[in-house]
């Protein structure tokens, strides 16, 4: 089986690492494959070196979300704004299509798999749809879907939903889906990975000292991920738990990392909390921190993104480390089958404090789920979803090899 794998997240998150586990393991089964991104470098070190990651040469090809704001943001106010969008947006999708042409006369692949749901890459749908080659297209969010991106998933021989909670998001927005099109494929890892002693630097290098409480949050700092929800509720932990300290270690959007700087102000956190940005040591920083928390605030696309899977939990259980999270979308069904870990209501900073609060004082209820986590993390072993998702590949496709 030959395939074309595309991806164009924004940033070096999850949907990159969900997307470079399934090459691992289908490269790893014999699968051919090349891969189109919009940032190859996020891949480097991440899928086998046999395995080609390259970017299209189309203007913007490489920020779609930033420099073609005229396509998903207005540019002029009232009724000319739309005749402006959607011409920016045809330009850039008949430049896509016909770099995308190119790439399939060259390697002539079998199908091709889109890591993301989301308007830039309807033009790889459409190039397949034209040439009648089957894809799969990957929905890894929880939010309100555009016609157009619905549209894609209907073309597509199968939607692979990174949880039970998107297939539900994707199925109530296109109730004409096939229900055996949408496959729940969860986000794999490699739990021995984790499974790391505690390493007295880590701390060191981000000023934390070594007898102190300290909670983790991993992932992007951006809006929805609520970062102003935990940093309030660490603001009321630390009134029981004086020498505590916060890291928060991912990508950030600068104005919402100085809108949490002064929340972190206003309740006292701010000479406690280490911002440490992007990090490629996560087993460390797990083995580092004494909580992991996972705190996106919305619970309903209506009103926000909801986190659709939640792959820092998962890595979270795998440390064996106890986590707090937030009760919507993928945590849920995470920490429901883990049987381990504290579910908060979105947005409910006492409910988090509470939460981050027993497990620092309770030691042995931190040191049960710690253990059950590791166990329960087994379930998320990368190469056991792998191979599941790509016997839904080959049925989705018809391609047997």
């Amino acid at each position: 089986m030959k395939l074309l794998m595309v991806d164009n997240s924004p940033a070096p998150g999850g949907s990159v690492h969900h997307m470079a586990s399934f090459a691992n393991v289908w490269h790893g089964e014999g699968v051919a494959m090349r891969i189109i991104a919009t940032h190859p470098e996020f891949f480097l070190d991440r899928v086998p070196i046999a395995v080609p990651v390259t970017p299209l040469d189309v203007p913007h090809f490489n920020d779609p979300f930033g420099a073609l704001g005229s396509v998903f943001e207005p540019v002029l106010p009232g009724p000319l704004n739309w005749p402006f969008s959607w011409w920016d947006y045809r330009r850039f999708a008949r430049r896509v299509r016909r770099a995308f042409g190119e790439r399939i006369e060259t390697y002539a692949p079998d199908a091709v798999y889109i890591n993301n749901l989301n308007l830039p890459n309807r033009p790889f749908a459409d190039e397949c749809v034209a040439r009648g080659l089957p894809f799969v297209v990957g929905a890894l969010m929880i939010r309100e879907f555009g016609r157009r991106e619905l549209q894609m998933a209907r073309d597509a021989a199968a939607v692979f939903c990174i949880s039970r909670g998107v297939a539900k998001c994707v199925g109530e927005a296109a109730p004409d889906l096939a229900p055996e099109s949408l496959v729940v494929t969860d986000s794999g890892v490699e739990p021995g990975r984790y499974d790391v002693a505690r390493n007295p630097a880590i701390r060191a290098g981000l000023g934390v000292p070594d007898d102190a409480a300290m909670v983790l949050s991993l992932g992007r700092m951006i809006e929805w991920k609520g970062h102003d929800v935990l940093v309030r509720a660490l603001g009321k932990v630390r009134q029981t738990v004086p020498n505590l300290w916060f890291v928060q270690a991912g990508g950030e959007v600068p104005e919402w990392r100085e809108k949490v700087r002064a929340i972190a102000e206003q309740v006292g956190m701010a000479d406690r909390m280490v911002l440490a940005g992007q990090r490629e040591d996560v087993p460390d920083l797990l083995a580092a921190c004494d909580v992991l928390a996972h705190s996106s605030k919305y619970g309903d696309a209506k009103t926000g993104v909801v986190e659709a899977f939640g792959r820092v939990i998962a890595e979270g259980l795998a440390a064996g480390r106890p986590v707090v999270a937030t009760r919507a979308g993928g945590a849920v069904e995470i920490l429901e089958r883990a049987g381990c870990g504290t579910l908060a209501a979105p947005g409910d900073v006492d409910g988090m404090a509470e939460a981050i609060t027993s497990y620092l004082t309770d030691r042995s209820l931190a040191t049960r789920d710690s253990e059950i986590g590791r166990e329960a993390a087994l379930a998320y072993e990368e190469h056991v979803i792998g191979r599941k998702a790509l016997t839904a590949l080959r049925r989705a496709t018809g391609i047997a090899e």
